[in-house]
């Protein structure tokens, strides 16, 4: 796709024609009102030589007039030069994808970037394919989507899906603008792409997470928080855990001290470190405090989500819950000892 060619030549050549005119100009008007004074002081009237001067004058004005304007155009011309060179590095830019469609919805030319986001060896490779039903994705179909451009104008920052060369589907985002011509109608279409293929990639992975962790969330049977290591303090907490130490929505943020048992504090502190230094710590068996003052047997596990912000995530699972809910379960063991969690020496480590 060849950009409109730039139309200055070399700025040296452009000036010396413009002083050749304006010395065509000037030189006669000058020479003309030299001469009309000669004649009129040797003809000895001398009240002729106000209007040959005026004239001088009058030729002098229009010369410092025309050198101004010429400087003006040559001023406007570097700018236009400028911008030309601006656009051709947008149009040859391998991060953006620029495309021209014909009235028809053609597409007629493609940039190198946009080669290259496709998959494709050539633009004639590119072009020899029909855009509208090989390449074009949706939403909907590329004539709709002129067809939106042709009726506003232009089309911003829209997401558009196109097939590459290699099967694949890559997500851009677009800016289709409609060209129009002396009498009103749309002689082409620009368009300019972005490849966001990965950042959409990350965006939809990371909402599936989320709505994963969200079903977790929310499953009963398992309590889980959040919390911050700077802070102190549980700042989320799922309603399982909520019922398991008795505390009510309203009270979190709580404080993480408030939850530990005067007897387990050296087992927590254990649990901080391990979680600090590697990542993560247990399952391992600890209490915690129930807002009755009772303790909550469980089975804690601990993982740092942000090392930056010290925000951490904790799985705890009520041991005698899950004890009686292994003994109402067909085919398991009726036995307690049976249901109970691995022995764990330490922290995170299992006895043999």
């Amino acid at each position: 796709m060849e950009p409109a060619a730039t139309r200055t030549g070399p700025a040296t050549g452009r000036e010396r024609t413009s002083r050749l005119s304006v010395s065509r100009f000037a030189v006669p008007c000058v020479a003309a009102a030299a001469a009309f004074a000669a004649a009129a002081a040797g003809a000895g009237a001398p009240w002729l030589l106000l209007p040959a001067l005026t004239a001088g004058a009058g030729a002098l004005w229009c010369v410092a007039e025309l050198r101004a304007l010429n400087r003006r155009l040559h001023a406007g011309a570097r700018e236009r030069a400028g911008w030309e060179r601006r656009y051709r590095r947008l149009h040859d830019s391998v991060a953006l994808g620029v495309f021209r469609a014909d009235a028809a919805g053609r597409v007629v030319g493609a940039n190198p970037g946009l080669v290259a986001l496709l998959g494709f060896r050539s633009e004639a490779e590119l072009l020899a394919g029909d855009f509208a039903e090989q390449i074009y994705v949706g939403p909907g179909t590329f004539e709709a989507l002129l067809g939106r451009v042709r009726t506003q104008g232009a089309l911003e920052l829209a997401d558009l899906r196109l097939r590459r060369a290699d099967g694949l589907t890559a997500t851009v985002l677009a800016t289709v603008e409609a060209v129009w011509d002396e009498a009103g109608g749309v002689e082409s279409f620009e368009a300019v792409l972005v490849d966001v293929t990965r950042e959409r990639l990350a965006t939809s992975q990371r909402r599936t997470l989320e709505r994963r962790f969200r079903r977790l969330f929310e499953a009963p049977g398992v309590g889980i928080l959040l919390g911050s290591l700077p802070r102190g303090a549980v700042e989320e907490a799922n309603s399982t855990l909520i019922e398991q130490l008795g505390l009510r929505p309203s009270e979190l943020p709580v404080p993480l001290e408030r939850l530990i048992p005067d007897e387990e504090r050296a087992l927590h502190r254990e649990l901080r470190a391990a979680l600090e230094l590697e990542g993560s710590a247990g399952p391992v068996p600890a209490s915690l405090r129930r807002s009755d003052g009772t303790r909550l047997d469980a089975l804690l596990s601990v993982a740092l989500l942000d090392p930056a912000t010290g925000e951490f995530i904790a799985v705890v699972i009520d041991r005698a819950r899950a004890v009686g809910d292994n003994l109402r379960t067909p085919g398991r063991p009726a036995a307690a000892e049976a249901a109970s969690p691995p022995v764990v020496d330490g922290v995170g480590r299992r006895s043999a």
